[in-house]
C-alpha cells in the first residue's frame, strides 16, 4: 500500500502547486504591469533571499537550543510590531470601523436588538460572521476600553499564539526544526503582519480557532503518554468549540470536517481497524456534534443576538454573486449592494427582508 500513499501525496502536492501557481500568475497579471520596475523586482528578490536565509539559519540554530530560547525569540519578534502601531496611528475604516463601533456600543450596554432598531447594524444581519467578529472584540473592549489599540493588541496576541500552535503542530507530526521554520514563515507573511498588528480584522481570530481545533484534535486522537481519558474528552470538547467558533467567524469550516473525514478514510484503508477503533469513535462524535451545530448556526446566532439573522447561505450567495461578476473583477457589486440595502429599508420586518434578499441574491448568483 506504500505506492497508494505516495500517489495520494503526489496528487495533493501537485494540486497545491497548481493552485499556488495559478494564483501567483493571476496576481502578477494584475499588479505587475502597474507597479513593477526593475528596481522593485531587484529589491523584492533581495528581501526574499534575506528572509529565506534568515529563516533557514534561525530554524536550524533554534532547533539546537532549548524551548526558552524559542519562546524568547517568538516574544521578541512579536514585540517588534508595537513600534509599528506607535508610528502609524491609523483609524479603522470600512468593515474595520464597523467592527470597532459595534464592539464599543455593545460594551456600553446597548443590546444587539437595540442596535438593529436604531439602524446601526444595517445589512450585517445578512453577514452574521461580521457580528460575531464585533461581538468577540466587545468582550475585550468591555474591560480595556474602546481605544483602538485594544483591538490591535488582541490581534497581536492571536498572531503570537498562532506561531506557537503552528510550531507545535508541525513539530508534533514532522520535526522540531520544520515546526520552527513554519512558525517563522508564518510570521513573515505580509498580510498577517497587517492583520496581526494594524488592522482589527477577524482573520487572527479565525486562524487561532482553526489551529486550536487542530491542536485539540491531535491531543485527543493521538495522545501523549501522560494523557488520561478525561484529558482526551476535554480536548475533544475543545476541538468542537474551536471548530464552531471558527465557523462563526468564517462559515467555511464544513470543508475542514470533510478533510478530516477523508484523512480518516485514508488512514483506515492502510491500517488495522481494531487499532484505531477508539479514534474513529471520537472522530464520529466530533463530526456529528460539529455538523449538528453548523446546521443550527442560524438559530444559535438569532438566539445570541435577539434578532432574526440570515442563514449562512445568504452570505454564500452574496459572495458568489459578487465574486463571479466580471464587471467588478469579483470585488464589489454596487447594484447588488443597492438592492440589498433597499430591501432592508422597505421590508417592515426581518422575516420579510431576509427571504427577499435571499431570493434576490440567488437570482444574481445564477445570472
Amino acid at each position: 500500500m506504500k505506492w497508494l500513499k505516495h500517489l495520494f501525496q503526489t496528487i495533493v502536492l501537485l494540486v497545491a502547486a497548481g493552485l499556488m501557481s495559478w494564483l501567483l500568475v493571476a496576481n502578477l497579471e494584475i499588479g505587475l504591469p502597474r507597479h513593477t520596475t526593475p528596481s522593485t523586482l531587484f529589491t523584492s528578490g533581495l528581501i526574499f533571499l534575506i528572509l529565506i536565509s534568515a529563516i533557514s539559519f534561525g530554524s536550524w540554530w533554534l532547533s539546537q537550543h532549548g524551548t526558552a530560547w524559542l519562546l524568547s525569540i517568538f516574544v521578541g519578534l512579536t514585540l517588534l510590531k508595537l513600534p509599528l502601531i506607535a508610528g502609524l496611528k491609523i483609524q479603522p475604516t470600512s468593515d474595520f470601523w464597523n467592527y470597532h463601533t459595534l464592539a464599543a456600543f455593545s460594551a456600553q450596554g446597548l443590546t444587539w436588538k437595540q442596535l438593529w432598531q436604531q439602524g446601526v447594524i444595517g445589512n450585517y444581519v445578512l453577514f452574521p460572521h461580521a457580528l460575531n467578529i464585533a461581538n468577540g472584540f466587545s468582550l475585550a473592549v468591555a474591560f480595556g476600553g474602546d481605544n483602538y489599540f485594544v483591538s490591535q493588541l488582541i490581534n497581536i496576541s492571536c498572531s503570537w499564539f498562532d506561531m506557537l500552535l503552528i510550531y507545535w503542530l508541525v513539530a508534533r507530526w514532522l520535526s522540531r526544526q520544520l515546526g520552527i521554520a513554519a512558525a517563522l514563515i508564518f510570521y513573515c507573511i505580509p498580510a498577517y503582519w497587517l492583520y496581526g498588528s494594524l488592522l482589527n480584522g477577524g482573520e487572527p481570530f479565525f486562524l487561532t480557532s482553526v489551529l486550536l481545533s487542530m491542536y485539540a484534535l491531535t491531543r485527543a486522537l493521538v495522545p501523549l503518554s501522560t494523557t488520561t481519558r478525561t484529558d482526551q474528552r476535554l480536548f475533544l470538547g475543545l476541538a468542537v468549540i474551536a471548530t464552531v467558533v471558527a465557523n462563526m467567524l468564517r462559515p467555511i469550516m464544513a470543508v475542514w470536517v470533510i478533510a478530516v473525514a477523508l484523512m480518516a478514510a485514508f488512514v483506515y484503508s492502510r491500517s488495522n481497524w481494531q487499532r484505531w477503533r477508539p479514534q474513529y469513535r471520537q472522530l464520529l462524535l466530533y463530526s456529528g456534534v460539529v455538523l449538528a451545530l453548523f446546521v443550527a448556526a442560524t438559530n444559535l446566532d438569532s438566539w445570541l443576538y435577539g434578532i432574526r439573522i440570515a442563514p449562512s447561505r445568504v452570505e454564500t450567495l452574496y459572495s458568489l454573486a459578487t465574486g463571479t461578476d466580471p464587471n467588478t473583477h469579483g470585488t464589489y457589486s454596487a447594484h447588488l449592494q443597492a438592492s440589498v440595502d433597499h430591501e432592508l429599508r422597505v421590508a417592515p420586518t426581518l422575516n420579510q427582508a431576509v427571504p427577499t434578499n435571499h431570493a434576490a441574491l440567488g437570482n444574481d448568483a445564477t445570472n
